[in-house]
């Protein structure tokens, strides 16, 4: 279910009523779904995500603020707000995805989404640029919007610029909102090939749940799960007991569920992380 708020329309917006807006349409739509006399009644799950486009996506970061309910943020080409949408991001844990246009000049990368993406406290973060996208293409034709970006309309179509967001953006959403374990593995492959983007991410990874592990004659056999069908793996060797996974030496990445090591070391330890 989309809901999408009319406030603040005015040449002079509150950005914060704005954000407090985004907030209630979550409350209010989750409490139709557990009221018998609603059309919503049963429909409504308790998962969310607030997104926005420029002010719209600077008040996401607000609503969150406002609202720790809150499953997740993705924003469009996202502006500075007052109060300050930056500021604002360093308050948040949740799983956020900033999308930026490289040749928005409205609300230029640097000084707005790339600020807020840094800021954020979150531990799945993912800021998604596209490559020759503008500002007011992320939304359907807008007179007003597209005088304000005059010089610097973009280089590649309209069409072209939502194709990218909705490539990138429904797999985020089905992974942080219906928990489909593979969309997190089409979310990550798809940005890995950098078809039409560029990106910059910070996701922990998550371990995989069972690590079983047999000696052999020529070392040890592991094998793990679940096995997520389209998932690929990472699986890691320390020679002491501290998983910090930056510092582990991988042994493995690819989409097998076993791996037989030939390590000749008395002990060793492992982990296996979806990829």
């Amino acid at each position: 279910v989309v809901t999408l708020p009319r406030t603040e329309s005015s040449i002079s917006p509150s950005h914060l009523q704005f954000g407090f807006d985004l907030a209630y349409l979550v409350r209010k739509l989750q409490s139709e779904g557990n009221t018998i006399s609603s059309p919503f009644f049963g429909a409504i799950g308790i998962t969310s995500c607030v997104m926005g486009h420029s002010m719209g996506g600077g008040a996401s970061f607000l609503a969150a603020q406002s609202d720790s309910t809150i499953t997740a943020i993705a924003n469009l080409a996202a502006a500075e707000t007052n109060p300050s949408a930056i500021g604002a991001a360093g308050n948040l844990i949740i799983p956020v995805l900033v999308f930026s246009g490289s040749e928005d000049c409205v609300a230029p990368p640097a000084s707005h989404q790339l600020p807020m993406y840094t800021g954020l406290s979150s531990d799945c973060k993912a800021f998604i640029s596209i490559i020759g996208g503008s500002h007011c293409k992320f939304g359907e034709y807008n007179f007003t919007c597209n005088l304000g970006e005059i010089g610097c309309p973009g280089s590649i179509t309209r069409s072209a610029q939502h194709s990218l967001v909705i490539f990138h953006l429904l797999p985020f959403l089905d992974f942080h909102l219906k928990q489909a374990s593979t969309a997190r593995c089409v979310f990550q492959e798809r940005l890995e090939a950098q078809n039409g983007i560029t990106y910059l991410q910070e996701c922990a990874l998550p371990a995989v749940q069972n690590l079983t592990i047999q000696w052999s004659p020529n070392g040890v056999v592991l094998q793990w799960s679940p096995v997520f069908a389209g998932c690929a793996y990472d699986l890691l060797r320390a020679e002491e007991a501290v998983f910090e996974y930056d510092t582990l030496l991988r042994i493995y990445s690819g989409p097998a569920s076993f791996f037989e090591d030939t390590i000749s070391a008395e002990r060793a330890f492992y982990r296996v992380w979806v990829k």
